[in-house]
């Protein structure tokens, strides 16, 4: 999923990706389970910014995605924040997250 941002790793504007999305669209959540953890997505950009995206509660049908931007570890005060048990929803809301931190810095 996150192809696109990988070219950004070798400007120094993104720092590290952890990319653990395995969600396939043609299947129900119902029958994915296993890949609906606290750990999907992590992007570590410059200057402090983090992109973190997780399942809670993990492995739990009745959870939902939420996706946080945040600066310098503060996560008592994110800067952008999505919640959303439509995975397709959650792919889009993290290309534009991407994005807007890109823009920023």
């Amino acid at each position: 999923m996150l192809e696109e941002v990988q070219k950004y790793k070798y400007n120094r504007k993104v720092v590290d990706i952890y990319d653990n999305w395995n969600i396939d669209f043609d299947k129900p959540l119902e029958q994915q389970i296993e890949e609906l953890h606290e750990d999907i997505i992590q992007i570590t950009f410059a200057r402090g910014y983090c992109l973190d995206v997780g399942w809670y509660p993990a492995h739990n049908i009745c959870g939902q995605f939420k996706g946080v931007v945040l600066q310098h570890n503060n996560w008592d005060n994110p800067i952008y924040t999505m919640e959303t048990n439509n995975p397709k929803v959650m792919e889009d809301w993290v290309m534009e997250a991407t994005e807007y931190v890109l823009d920023f810095i």
